[in-house]
């Protein structure tokens, strides 16, 4: 009787101690603030040292401000909300300048621009109210999203309110609790965006309560052991980001709540399996440096240190009180004063789109800027001369022509515009280096018949199938510039790696799903076209899709 005792309390200690080892195993790590801001301090280095600026706020009235354009919009936002203080005004310019200088605004895009302005300090811009108030719904889900954090945040609009628009989006949810573009499936990326609109609203709504607690429980049961996230099956930085935006807006801590927390692994570790050894970030697991991962991985960090000092979302650009940045030096800082002398992307005129991350783009040696210049602070003084000869010599009024005149200056000083000849040579020229040739094509197919434009062929063959050579380390989108220039075809980006316009054809024109999407070899790679290196004999097609893709496969 006594051996069968100490049989049972043998089996129970060893169950108790495996019990024990058990958790410790899957106890995961618990990053301190200060290690979080730390890594969100090596983001910006990493920026920094890829740029050559010597201070953040260097990059913002430099590089940063001259592309002002997504992915800048958001490391922008985590900026403002980073709790340190900088000067958004020159990139709020180059922003301003650059949306009036778009040929197509589609309301997605014209609503980051809206919020990214808020964000900037410049609620009161005219434009700000009118996106508010024109734009939301005009594109499904998205519009409804950045819709309501434009009305959250002050945004003027006599069409729409706060209940309204939560109610359009409440009512889009799908059956398994979370929301999507398209299908009966909810996507993470999505879901996570809306909770992100709907967190405000958390305390003062049943409805939004119930909802938000049923899409928490969906991102929790999506969450991967590695402790990041898949959207369309494709794991990915940005998915991992959107969560950890999602969670901290509501004040889940992502490091202690068991729901988030898989085989030992937080969100993020999640993460930080995409972080490179330079600080930026990749798109998926072992890929090369992606600016848009990186922005977001930034700004997802900022919203969880902003939970746990028990700030508002991201999203809510309050008037908390600010402290002074740290110093945060680029590896070239000693270099810093001949890299900002040095030109730096300029804009593509016409084409609207920068030459790409990183890459400086060859600038006419035309001294027309020197002449515009001069011609402003010409007519500046003329200006003022007429004011001291009418009497009318108020200070103020000499003040205002003098900042007019700054601020027309260093926008022409900022924006390199090409003549239509100048930029689109109309001819392929050679390279240097070829290291292959690949074929590309660029249809849209499936808008002949249907859409009724004067830029769709009747064929709907924007480009027939042509041959490039390469050099090492082209990409898709290295491929797509070359064509444009070449071939006369008008091209907007975003970026290098989101392209919203071929042709005068753009995204979102003929629906929600609607815009351009690349195969490779027949096939959709998973990485935007700025990321993905040719090889010789590759074949490269660009078609315009209505369902995101899944009907050019």
């Amino acid at each position: 009787m006594k051996n069968n005792k100490m049989k049972i309390l043998s089996a129970v200690a060893v169950f108790a101690l495996c019990a024990v080892l058990l958790a410790t195993g899957a106890q995961a790590k618990v990053y301190t603030t200060d290690e979080i801001a730390e890594i969100a301090r090596g983001i910006l280095a990493c920026e920094l040292s890829k740029s050559g600026a010597s201070s953040v706020q260097v990059w913002l009235d430099g590089e940063n401000a001259e592309g002002a354009s997504m992915p800048s919009e958001w490391l922008v936002i985590g900026l403002r909300q980073s709790g340190e203080k900088f000067d958004f005004s020159a990139y709020a310019d180059a922003l301003e300048a650059q949306y009036l200088m778009r040929s197509a605004r589609n309301a997605t895009g014209s609503q980051k621009y809206a919020l990214t302005m808020i964000a900037a300090g410049r609620k009161d811009d005219e434009a700000v109210a009118r996106i508010a108030d024109e734009t939301v719904g005009a594109q499904g889900i998205m519009s409804y999203i950045f819709g309501l954090h434009l009305i959250t945040n002050g945004a003027p609009s006599e069409n729409h309110t706060a209940d309204s628009v939560i109610s359009e989006i409440l009512s889009l949810r799908r059956d398994d609790g979370g929301w999507s573009l398209t299908g009966a499936r909810s996507d993470v990326d999505v879901t996570s965006m809306a909770v992100q609109a709907l967190a405000p609203y958390y305390d003062g709504s049943d409805e939004v309560k119930a909802a938000v607690d049923e899409a928490v429980g969906l991102l929790a049961s999506r969450q991967l052991e590695g402790g990041d996230f898949a959207s369309y099956g494709n794991e990915n930085a940005e998915s991992v980001a959107q969560v950890i935006v999602a969670l901290s807006a509501l004040g889940i801590d992502i490091q202690q709540d068991s729901r988030f927390i898989k085989n030992g692994n937080t969100a993020i570790d999640g993460l930080l399996k995409y972080r490179l050894p330079d600080g930026g970030f990749s798109h998926m697991q072992g890929g090369e440096y992606n600016s848009s991962a990186t922005a977001q991985a930034y700004y997802a960090l900022v919203a969880y240190l902003r939970c746990r000092d028990g700030r508002s979302p991201l999203f809510v650009f309050d008037d908390a009180e600010i402290i002074e940045p740290p110093e945060i030096e680029s590896e070239q800082k000693s270099q810093a004063k001949s890299a900002e002398s040095e030109p730096v992307a300029e804009s593509a005129g016409d084409a609207g789109q920068t030459e790409g991350d990183g890459k400086q783009a060859e600038i006419p040696k035309s001294s027309y800027k020197l002449w515009v210049i001069l011609g402003i602070a010409a007519a500046a003084a003329l200006v003022c001369a007429l004011f001291w000869l009418t009497g009318q010599r108020n200070i103020k009024n000499f003040i205002f022509i003098i900042l007019l005149a700054a601020i027309a200056a260093a926008a022409v000083a900022l924006v390199d515009i090409k003549t239509a000849s100048e930029y689109y040579t109309g001819t392929l020229e050679p390279k240097e280096n070829v290291a292959g040739r690949v074929t590309m094509t660029i249809r849209c197919d499936v808008l002949v018949g249907v859409a009724k434009d004067e830029h769709i062929p009747s064929d709907g063959v924007i480009l027939a199938v042509t041959e490039f050579e390469i050099s090492e380390g082209d990409t898709v989108y290295d491929v797509l510039m070359e064509a444009a220039r070449a071939y006369r075809i008008h091209t907007e980006t975003e970026g290098t790696n989101y392209i919203s316009g071929i042709a005068n054809i753009y995204e979102l024109d003929y629906g929600d799903l609607s815009g351009w999407a690349y195969l490779v070899n027949g096939e959709r790679p998973s990485v935007g076209c700025g990321e993905y290196k040719l090889r010789d004999g590759d074949t490269v097609e660009w078609h315009y899709t209505l369902e995101l893709g899944d009907d050019i496969r």
